[in-house]
This record gives C-alpha cells, structure tokens and sequence, in this order.
C-alpha cells in the first residue's frame, strides 16, 4: 500500500525495522503495523577487540540475513519501498563502504548515510512526535553519540534556536569505551569529566535561545540509553508502577540528578530491572556518568521527559505535513470512536466543558482531556456491566490507546481514571492494585476531577445511550463558591422531563456526584474540596 512506509534505522546499539501507516489524520500518531529488532550493535562489533577494527564479515552476514527477512515481511503486507537510515556507527566504520555495498547486493537495498546534523535533526523531530507541543533542551541518546538542541513546537514547526543542533561523541555506548579506558586512574577519570563538562557546556550555549530561560529547563530526553535510564526511575515505585510504557514517564531535575543513589538502591534489592536488559546493563555506569556531567553542565532542570521516538520516528515525523503533525495525538486517536453529533444538538464535550467551574482547574490538562472523555465514553458498552469499569481502567496501558504515540502519564492515568468512573468505578478486587496506583502516583486534585468528570460522564450516558444527543435534555453550570473550610466547586444540573429519562436513576448519579471529594484510602486530605450538586427539573 502506498500509504505504508517501511523503514529500517540502523542504529549503533541495534538494528530496528518498522512497518508505518501513515494514511490521513491518523499518520499523527505513527500508527505501527510492524515492528522488530535485531540486537547487532555495530559499534561494539568494531571495538570487541578494545581498539577499532572494521565490522567483521560474521556481523555483516547476521545484518543482511535480517534485511532479506524484512524484505519478505514487507511483502506480506504490501510494503513496496523501504528506506534504509544510517548513523555514526556505520558513517565511522573503517569499512563503512564495503559494508554498504555488501548490503546494497545481496538485499538491493541503498543506506542512506545520515550526517551528523541529519541525525541530530531527525532525532529532534522524533522527540517532537513524541509529546503534544513541547519548548525546551531535546537530547537523544544513541550507541555512538549524543545529539543536543533547544526545540520548541508551534502550529506543527519545529523551531531551533540559534546554532540549532549538536553532536557530540559521547553516545553510550562510546562513553563507556571512553570510562573503560580511563579505568580506575582518578586522573584519567577527571580529565574525562572535565572535557564533558566543557563540551556540554559549549553545546549548551550553542543550542540555547539567545534569552536563556529564567526558570529550570525542561529536557526532553530519547533515545535507547535514555529509556533504559527511565526505566530505572520507574523501578524505584516498585512492582505497581502502573504505566509500564516510557513514552511519557517524567521525574523532576533534583530526581534526576540522583540517578547513581537510585540506582544503587533498586540493585541493593534486585538484579533485574524491567526495561533494561541484560546485555544493557553494562552500559548503565555511562549513563551514571553522563547525568553527573550534565547536572555539572547545564542549568538547573525542572521537568524530564523520557520518550519513545527517535531516528525512525524523527524520519516519519518530519515527512508529515505541519498541519497533521500540530494534531493533539489523543484527538487523534479517539476521534474514530466519537459518538456522531449533528448540529444543533448540544455537543458533548461542551456540556461536559460546562460542568466545570470558570476558572478552569488543571487549566494545562483539562482543555485536551475532555474531547477524549466524551470520545470514548460510549466504548465500552458492549462489555458486561460488572466488567466495564475495568476494561475502562486499563485502556491506556494495555488495551485501546496502549500503542498510541505521543501520550504523557499524567494523561493516560487521568483518561483511565475517569473512563472507569463513568461506569460507577467499581473494579475487582485483582484490579484494585493497579486503580489505587494510578490514583497514589497522579495525586489528589488530578484524581477529584477525573472522577467527578467519570461520574458527569454518566449522566450524559444515561440520558443518551446511544450517543444520539438530540434536543436539551440536560445542562449544566459549574462555578466555585465559598463554603466552610477549604474550596468548594458548584454544579447546577437542569433537567427536562422526557420519557427516556428515568429520574430515580438520575437522583442516584447526582448523588454519587455530590459524594467526589477530595481523600480517601491511600491519600491524604487537600483542601477539604468538595461538590454540592443543585438539581432542577423542568
């Protein structure tokens, strides 16, 4: 099909071979319909030996073995054109050349030989693709480099600021070629920290706006390194992290610099780390080391992201036009299970806009929740009733959206949450674990509003099951008021009198509306916050 686009990247601690669909809207999210990986790490293939040797013959066979099977699979799903991305461990070899030629006569395929400022772009556009808007210091992490640029996102453009992008030879799995060979003499470990620090400090100032900002840098990081290194974060929650997907995951900058503690305590207790695996666990003191350089380095940090996309989302994401690539991914992917509106009815997401008080809480969250909410409030009908409110929990990480690129955590836990409200969020005791979670790690306010938006949700299904929402039948006014200690929201719920609306059941939701507070079993109490619900029957 001429919509999907095969891609292999050949990076320097693997080979990843990918089928993309990139029709219509959808393209936003880079939806894959194939995807696989090859462990050749082809920059430790020409430094086995401790000193630079040419890819040996051995590791070239096992490469284009793989090439010819992937060829075969593009086949199968009609792939007709496959585009062959290079980077620094095959633009460095001694045999780059022969290598390549190799390549190009037993597969016909041609590599294109990336240079070091199209690696670093494609890798910045892949982090690009992997948050919706983002402002901030991008870095991906590769085997035999490291890419640096201050990005920001507008209207689908990338904008680079100053000299834009920068490469530098200290991907990891070179910087633990370098920490090899400066062994345990402090002397060789110092000179080595200081030319880090010197180069991360130039590349800093070479990529950053010309008005540096006056609050803590965001840093968007991707990247294999990276993810391995998030995933050590995420270790530290324990075995109930409840979103076992990177793309997302973010600490704050004064966790982050504490790697080398956080580390040291997850391996106190356990040899294993999901996420990291074994043959990747030697090149966790690199990654130590380098978050050492760049807490030296750089500014102080607030927000870091760990993301998902690099060189072969980058190349995807950079061939879309700005007009899907400004698309909101969670618009995107919930919109084929939107209820069908026609005007003049009232739209669904502004009746649940309208339930909420003026002004907005969570203003950053809610404005690109709400569409989604009322997207899939329907979907999961068809499941058995006690069943629904589960199905709902986990369709972020393990069912609906989990392949969805370009979510946050804080959005998937707070869709789920809500989701699972909106049918009474009664869930199995096998399923409470992983409720209780999401709900410790998003915190309380986030969780008051997705469960009061779950239980509005279900007035709106009650009324119109079938998501048909013709004529009034309902409306809603949210506001703040005082009332005793803490903060206290409003909602105003005006009823018409029709045949389909079985008052008894309504009185029971506006209940269960007035009972949304802020506390409960494994959270503290904020605020007191609490909502009083004033219904009116017309």
């Amino acid at each position: 099909m001429s919509d999907f686009r095969a891609v292999i990247d050949m990076g320097s601690n693997g080979i990843r071979f990918s089928i993309t669909n990139l029709q219509g809207s959808a393209a936003r999210i880079l939806p894959t319909i194939f995807q696989d990986r090859a462990s050749i790490s082809l920059y430790n293939a020409q430094w086995a030996t401790g000193q630079k040797q040419p890819i040996p013959q051995t590791v070239i066979d096992d490469v284009i073995t793989h090439f010819l099977r992937f060829k075969a699979n593009c086949s199968t799903f009609g792939a007709n054109h496959i585009d062959v991305l290079a980077t620094e461990a095959t633009r460095t070899a001694v045999n780059s050349e022969d290598f390549r030629a190799q390549i190009k006569s037993k597969t016909g395929l041609s590599i294109r030989l990336l240079s070091k400022s199209e690696e670093s772009n494609f890798g910045a556009y892949g982090i690009a693709s992997s948050v919706h808007g983002l402002s901030g210091l991008a870095m991906d992490l590769g085997g035999g480099s490291t890419q640096m640029s201050w990005v920001s996102s507008k209207n689908g453009q990338l904008e680079f600021a100053q000299d834009g992008l920068v490469s530098l030879p200290y991907g990891a799995a070179a910087l633990m070629q370098r920490l090899l060979e400066a062994g345990s003499d402090p002397q060789k470990q110092k000179a080595l920290f200081s030319e880090m620090v010197t180069s991360f400090k130039a590349a800093y100032t070479k990529a950053s706006p010309p008005d540096p900002p006056s609050k803590p840098v965001t840093m968007y990081l991707s990247g294999g390194g990276w993810r391995r290194a998030g995933h050590v974060f995420m270790a530290r929650y324990g075995p109930l992290y409840p979103i076992p997907l990177i793309n997302g995951f973010h600490v704050t900058g004064t966790e982050f610099s504490s790697f080398a503690d956080t580390k040291a305590t997850i391996l106190s207790t356990t040899s294993q780390i999901f996420g990291v695996s074994r043959s990747k666990f030697s090149q966790l003191p690199a990654i130590e080391w380098l978050i050492k350089v760049l807490t030296a380095a750089l500014p102080p940090l607030g927000t870091v992201y760990f993301l998902q996309g690099g060189t072969r989302e980058g190349y995807l994401y950079a061939s879309l036009p700005p007009s899907i690539r400004a698309l909101d991914p969670l618009t995107v992917a919930t919109d084929p299970y939107a209820p069908p509106h026609t005007p003049p009815n009232p739209h669904p997401t502004a009746l649940l806009s309208s339930s909420l008080p003026n002004p907005l809480p969570l203003a950053s969250l809610l404005p690109d929740i709400l569409p989604a909410l009322t997207n899939l409030h329907l979907h999961h009908l068809p499941v058995l009733p006690d069943n629904r409110p589960s199905a709902a929990l986990y369709c972020t990480t393990s069912g609906l959206l989990a392949s969805t690129h370009g979510l946050d955590h804080t959005r998937r836990a707070f869709l789920a949450l809500a989701l699972c409200e909106r049918w009474g969020g009664k869930v199995p005791p096998v399923d409470r674990a992983f409720k209780d979670a999401l709900q410790n790690w998003l915190g309380d306010e986030k969780v008051f509003w997705a469960k009061y938006l779950g239980k509005v949700l279900a007035i709106l299904g009650a009324i119109w099951p079938a998501g048909e929402y013709e004529g009034e039948l309902v409306g809603f006014r949210g506001r703040w008021e005082a009332g005793g200690e803490g903060r206290r929201a409003g909602l105003d719920v005006r009823f018409k009198r029709d045949v389909r609306t079985e008052e008894a059941l309504l009185a029971d939701l506006l209940e269960d509306i007035g009972k949304v507070k802020f506390g409960g079993k494994g959270q503290k109490k904020v605020d007191g916050m609490t909502i009083r619900v004033t219904p009116k029957w017309e």
